[in-house]
């Protein structure tokens, strides 16, 4: 039986080495140490691995990301004969981000925030405050995560559009794509969501242009990927009071540099990374299917396009 390598940086690989050991008696699992060679891997479990964790395997033939993001794999050098790419699908994970996403919405629009303020400075303030019903919410990105999303939040009472590349047809749900251009999408959004799929065309797509699209006075959130944002383009947008605040779970570099400007930034506020994170229960049954599938030669699960990156 082939071998499988657990390549994580900032995830503690034991608990899926156990899940796995269990699930594959007969194989072995090993945890990627550098300086190691893997001559008998098949298939890499990964989560920001190494950048050169590819020529330690030679005869590697599946790049399985641990999540549902594969845009961190796409910065390996795959070479003229990439292996097969796939991620991870768990349901849990999208409701753990429309939970996130609804908690974020309901404690600014209630003003919970600028209220814990005004308690550390024992102040009694009332302030007006936003109704569901009364609320534009637009996704950005409407993908598998991002339609369940804007569906939940529809069925809430949000008003809710989302915009994609590509035409879009969800029950009540406004659908723009890029024959109505992104600015029509967010020129009325009281909240802005990013949930978009990390590739060469959409890194760096929250620019000045962009940003300044969005309605005056508008949240931005981001819960897709940090390489979306143009971080000094945003923090000028909020400066210049373009956009009113910005809720970010996502950075480019992870964990935030200590000395990036976003942390003392009054107008941003920083999540770890926790809108959703990938259960090992939940996810260790689609990993063991594609191990044993790539043995086989048969059909992956969820596997992703290496021409479009997604």
């Amino acid at each position: 039986m082939s071998e499988l390598v657990i390549c994580f940086n900032n995830k503690d690989p034991y608990p899926w080495k156990k899940a796995l050991q269990e699930a594959l008696p007969e194989s072995t699992i090993h945890i990627w140490e550098k300086g190691q060679h893997y001559g008998q891997a098949s298939m890499a479990l990964c989560w920001l691995p190494n950048e050169n964790i590819l020529s330690t395997m030679p005869n590697l033939r599946l790049l399985q990301s641990v999540g549902a993001g594969v845009d961190f794999l796409f910065k390996l050098d795959l070479g003229a004969h990439p292996p097969h790419i796939a991620r991870v699908v768990d349901t849990s994970l999208s409701q753990d981000m429309f939970e996130f996403l609804l908690g974020l919405l309901l404690s600014d629009m209630k003003r919970l925030g600028y209220y814990q303020i005004q308690q550390g400075k024992q102040q009694w303030s009332p302030q007006s405050y936003s109704r569901i019903g009364q609320t534009k919410v637009t996704i950005i990105g409407l993908g598998q995560i991002g339609s369940f999303i804007a569906t939940k939040l529809h069925d809430l009472g949000f008003q809710v559009s989302g915009y994609a590349q590509n035409k879009k047809d969800i029950e009540g749900i406004h659908c723009f794509d890029a024959t109505d251009g992104f600015e029509a999408s967010v020129h009325q959004a009281d909240y802005v969501v990013n949930v978009l799929p990390l590739t060469d065309a959409t890194q760096g797509y929250y620019n000045k242009e962009r940003l300044a699209a969005i309605k005056p006075g508008s949240t931005f959130i981001n819960i897709g990927r940090g390489g979306h944002v143009i971080d000094e383009d945003l923090i000028e947008a909020l400066d210049d009071g373009k956009l009113s605040q910005a809720y970010l779970d996502v950075f480019h570099q992870e964990p935030l540099d200590p000395r990036h400007p976003f942390w003392t930034n009054p107008k941003v506020h920083i999540t770890p990374h926790i809108a959703g994170v990938t259960s090992t229960e939940a996810t260790v049954k689609q990993i063991v299917a594609n191990f044993l599938a790539i043995q086989g030669g048969k059909t992956l699960m969820n596997e992703v396009s290496v021409k479009k990156g997604y």
